[in-house]
């Protein structure tokens, strides 16, 4: 599919628009607030370049960022108040973006860099991550959903400081405990490590009926606690949570989250959930 010029963009999307209302009664001043309105949203002007797959834009800075653009450069538009606009465009892979700009899933910051183009901001390099198997990144880069650091990378050049390796969870991945734990995984065991900076490793992994997961797990959705036993298996930890599906009629420790279609029916003494002696029995609902 070609790309349209600058020209064919800016015959769509005019940089200006002028809005000519008649002089109607006062009963008229809502059309003209919406009139106005609809000037000020047709204030995009595209303009000329190449920036990956698409044309850059310019908007005003009091404008919302329309969803998964970034800002590429603080720029100059005569229809905004003071001037004062953003050029924005979708993101690819090695894309510069200012300093301010929202980073989309799945980009992550590789390199920063002074830059006239922002306004006094750096400008920052992205990576898409699902490009890669692994991907170093700089300490201060958002990562993505579903994405964990594997391991602390110091003097990383381009950032002007440290890093990390950051790659896509799968089931039985090691994560750095200062990681984002992806949602649907469970630490089932922490360990010391040599790779995260001074900070332990976890070992994560995807639910199943009987884990056996650390106290600083996060609980999988649909899934309630039963039990908590004596373990070494959690690196300054002296215990772990035995989970479960529930089922109509299950007993659960006190502390168990309460999963969506069930209520505690009645509460009852138990004996496998560590220092507590009460917990409850879950009924559909």
């Amino acid at each position: 599919m070609g790309i349209a010029h600058a020209s064919s963009r800016n015959e769509m999307f005019p940089a200006r628009v002028a809005v000519i209302v008649p002089a109607y009664p006062q009963e008229n001043s809502m059309l003209k607030k919406y009139l106005a309105a609809a000037a000020l949203l047709l204030a995009v002007h595209f303009v000329p370049g190449t920036i990956g797959a698409s044309q850059a834009a310019q908007i005003c800075v009091f404008q919302p960022l329309p969803a998964g653009q970034v800002i590429t450069a603080a720029s100059y538009l005569s229809s905004c108040p003071g001037g004062k606009a953003y050029t924005i465009a979708l993101p690819y892979h090695g894309i510069q973006v200012c300093a301010n700009s929202p980073i989309p899933n799945p980009y992550a910051v590789t390199g920063t860099s002074g830059s006239s183009a922002c306004g006094g901001l750096n400008r920052y390099t992205l990576a898409k991550a699902d490009m890669f198997s692994n991907l170093l990144v700089c300490t201060f880069s958002p990562v993505p959903s579903q994405y964990i650091i594997t391991s602390f990378y110091p003097s990383v050049t381009s950032c002007a400081g440290n890093g990390y390796f950051i790659k896509k969870a799968v089931d039985n991945d090691n994560a750095c405990a200062f990681s984002p734990i992806p949602s649907g995984f469970v630490i089932d065991g922490t360990y010391r490590s040599s790779s995260c900076n001074g900070s332990a490793h976890h070992n994560l992994r995807l639910p199943y009926e009987g884990i056996s997961v650390c106290p600083n797990s996060p609980i999988a959705q649909g899934y309630v606690i039963t039990g908590t036993f004596n373990s070494n298996s959690c690196y300054g930890m002296s215990s772990e949570h035995v989970l479960r599906k529930p089922y109509d009629g299950i007993v659960v420790c006190g502390y168990s989250p309460l999963p969506s279609g069930f209520y505690a029916a009645s509460q009852v003494r138990v004996s496998n959930c560590g220092t507590a002696t009460y917990g409850w029995m879950l009924r559909k609902s």
